[in-house]
């Protein structure tokens, strides 16, 4: 992430670019991003398999900001687990979103990351794959023995992400 250091929007979007361009250039797919724009940090989940890798590339494409302390050496988060939720009729519905993490707060459920499509129909979020089981379990009971059961929610697991992913996934229809 950036340094606790108030910066500009160019210099973001500069980053933002640089970051997408530097891991395409050596073939590393992101599948998830999580920008927080009062923090000056984004998040990004990647393969497994490609987690150093995307490290590495891009501390060495940041060597300079990090060197002038403009912006923190990029770490790999692991033993992380993405978990979307997934309905058509979700961007219709308010509160989907509140009784999401409402569920997984009062349940002792950390939310390291989330992101949502401007679609409407996806919130990924990322927690520590200790709490996958649970965190699938509490959702599946707070949607499906809801008023919220007409969505048509899924649920969908991608164990160890945020540089770390597996191909693991799971679909439950909440039909």
């Amino acid at each position: 992430g950036l340094a606790e250091r108030n910066v500009g929007t160019d210099f973001i979007e500069d980053i933002v670019q640089r970051i997408f361009k530097a891991l395409a250039k050596n073939g590393i797919s992101v599948f998830l991003v999580s920008q927080a724009s009062s923090e000056n940090s984004t998040s990004i989940g990647v393969r497994n398999a490609d987690a150093d890798l995307a490290c590495e590339v891009l501390n060495e494409e940041f060597a300079k900001e990090i060197e002038m302390g403009e912006i923190s050496p990029i770490q790999a988060e692991k033993n992380l687990a993405t978990v979307a939720i997934v309905g058509e009729n979700m961007k219709h519905t308010p509160g989907i979103a509140g009784k999401l993490f409402g569920t997984l707060g009062r349940n002792g459920i950390n939310v390291i990351a989330c992101a949502q499509g401007a679609s409407e129909t996806n919130i990924s979020f990322v927690v520590d794959s200790k709490s996958l089981r649970k965190s699938l379990n509490v959702i599946h009971d707070s949607f499906f023995l809801s008023e919220y059961q007409v969505l048509n929610l899924f649920i969908v697991e991608m164990v160890d992400t945020m540089c770390r992913k597996q191909a693991a996934t799971a679909c439950i229809d909440f039909n």
